[in-house]
């Protein structure tokens, strides 16, 4: 019986071990496959960081030229306001040198 016992504490020592080994290499794996997640999420972060000031500039020149529409449309009106002044004015003079006539 003591040798049986002496067997069975060898197969539980080495079966301890390879639990041991096993979860080495599963701790390892899992550290690579960590430093492999942060990296790809460093990359990530980087390139939305990019992403985001190109649509802060594109959201900058978009409102820059919504303004700058305003401002052409203001002016359109303002232009043909004054087209239509001028108009009335060369009917009233026209028809002035057509009376005179």
């Amino acid at each position: 019986d003591a040798a049986g016992e002496e067997g069975g504490g060898r197969e539980g020592a080495a079966d301890t071990q390879d639990v041991a080994r096993s979860l080495t290499v599963q701790n390892t794996r899992l550290r690579t496959a960590l430093l492999r997640l942060k990296e790809q999420s460093e990359l990530e972060r980087n390139d939305l960081q990019r992403q985001l000031k190109t649509y802060q500039m594109e959201s900058s020149s978009k409102e820059e030229i919504q303004n700058e529409l305003e401002e052409l449309r203001q002016t359109h009106a303002t232009t043909l306001e004054e087209m239509q002044e001028l108009k009335d004015i060369i009917d009233e003079t026209t028809s002035l040198e057509e009376t005179i006539e």
